[in-house]
């Protein structure tokens, strides 16, 4: 469930922020602030991408801190879990499919309302996941499209995953673009169960933080590694992701 309150209809609000992860650190390019509102997310789903798969869980964190900076929430699918799905991430059909459980539609309007009031006037919102482009974005942009909304055109993301291939190259680590293994190299540990919503953008907050010291990323490259929501092509069948 969310951390924060709930509205008189059931609806969520943002949770308060737990101060544990420092602010992003890029090397500047110029005297200007940054460039983008950066937030980290994670969903879990019943299964691959599908038209009749869902996002049964949703949580992102704004790497700039302060108040109210993460989102946390299950989403009842209006569909049965498969077992195998609940066996990896613990969440069953009767934990996300009862009338208390808010389903994606519901969830819209308010997580469209938290990313408002995080982001910087005049600035775009730039999403990070791992394995975003094959999982996470089209995941997104489909539940977007049942709902009959549009993705804001200024929400760009940027995949932890191709910034941790190109940091393999370097390293010729061949397991590096693994989570799990990242998190190891980094020293970082889990706060939280793996295959959780929150406890994997915990984790990928402080990698992509380290994986963005280690290849001395400026605002510019990042915001050149960026893809618009709408670059991304709905396969019907996505594999599985490496978080």
């Amino acid at each position: 469930m969310a951390k924060g309150a709930r509205l008189p209809d059931g609806r969520l609000l943002p949770g308060s922020c737990i101060p544990a992860i420092p602010p992003l650190w890029l090397r500047q390019t110029s005297e200007h602030d940054q460039s983008a509102t950066v937030l980290v997310f994670d969903i879990e789903t019943i299964g691959f991408l599908h038209e009749d798969h869902r996002i049964i869980e949703f949580a992102l964190r704004d790497l700039s801190g302060g108040k109210n900076c993460t989102f946390e929430t299950l989403i009842n699918p209006e569909w049965n879990v498969p077992k195998f799905t609940a066996a990896v991430n613990k969440i069953s059909t009767d934990l996300v499919c009862r009338p208390d459980i808010p389903r994606f539609f519901d969830v819209l309007p308010v997580l469209l309302a938290c990313v408002r009031s995080r982001q910087a006037p005049g600035k775009p919102v730039l999403w990070v996941a791992h394995n975003a482009k094959r999982f996470d974005v089209p995941f997104l942009t489909q539940e977007f499209g049942r709902c009959s909304a549009q993705v804001p055109t200024d929400w760009l993301f940027v995949d932890s995953l191709s910034l941790a291939r190109k940091l393999k190259k370097s390293d010729g680590d061949k397991n590096l673009v693994n989570l799990e293994v990242l998190g190891k190299r980094y020293s970082i540990c889990a706060e939280g169960p793996s295959h959780r919503a929150m406890p994997d953008v915990t984790a990928l907050c402080h990698i992509f933080q380290k994986i963005t010291l280690d290849l001395k990323l400026t605002n510019d490259v990042l915001m050149n590694e960026a893809i618009r929501f709408s670059d991304i092509r709905k396969d019907k069948w996505i594999t599985i992701s490496f978080t």
